[in-house]
């Protein structure tokens, strides 16, 4: 998340997941969230975002007091340059790459619109075995409840991708069932981005779209297994 720095990549979501929460910002303290019983030093309870922090990061650029509908710029950067290159004063400076944030000027977030995908800490409980082989740092962790640092979905009525996605209906704030009209579309959701929600042997959620996709914007959801992959990504989140 440094600026002109590129993003951490080819890392499963799981591993994504039990790093994140071991990230150091000050305060000394005993964690057992995750499972297990461990002195490590952190602050602000840092984690891999869930889609519903996604979802209020999003909705508030959307509104007056970000770019007030106004599409934020995709970082198209094929090396991950968080901001869009490598050169930080210009990032800072340009309206080519300050564009690429969510107020549309240096003091914004950053590549929520492309750059590389970015796993979130949220699934569907399909009970797929790669919740185990790419997420088993996420999933073990009462598998079927969400908790402060990951969302869980219902499966539907059959594990299909409409199915799941109908079986969101009554989740809100995470930006994925309210701003799309399908489960699976290219495109689907706002500002014409990609909308496809996990299922079958794709249970975790990233979001943002790829620096080389048509389909990127900050309201992109997609499904992936959650292997690591050298495009993929994600974020941290403090809670307090």
């Amino acid at each position: 998340v440094k600026a002109g720095v590129a993003s951490l990549r080819s890392t499963t979501t799981g591993d994504f997941y039990y790093y994140a929460m071991r990230q150091t910002f000050g305060e000394t303290g005993t964690s057992s969230s995750d499972g297990s019983s461990s002195s490590h030093t952190s602050f602000g309870n840092c984690h891999q975002m869930k889609n519903s922090e996604w979802g209020a990061v999003v909705y508030l650029s959307y509104s007056k007091y970000g770019t007030n509908k106004t599409k934020v710029a995709q970082n198209t950067s094929s090396s991950y340059y968080t901001g869009g290159t490598n050169s930080e004063s210009s990032i800072y400076s340009s309206s080519t790459y300050y564009n690429q944030s969510t107020t549309l000027n240096a003091y914004g977030v950053y590549d929520l619109n492309g750059g590389a995908y970015e796993y979130t800490a949220s699934y569907v409980n399909n009970s797929n075995s790669y919740l185990t082989t790419y997420g088993k740092e996420m999933y073990t962790v009462s598998p079927s409840t969400s908790t402060k640092y990951k969302f869980v979905y219902p499966m539907g009525s059959s594990d299909g991708y409409t199915n799941n996605y109908n079986a969101a209906v009554n989740i809100k704030g995470d930006a994925v069932y309210e701003t799309s009209g399908s489960g699976n579309s290219l495109p689907g959701s706002w500002e014409s981005a990609y909308s496809d929600f996990p299922y079958s042997t794709r249970p975790f959620f990233y979001r943002g779209g790829v620096c080389s996709s048509s389909y990127a914007g900050v309201f992109n959801f997609s499904d992936y297994n959650g292997s690591d992959s050298t495009n993929r990504s994600c974020r941290l989140a403090l809670a307090f």
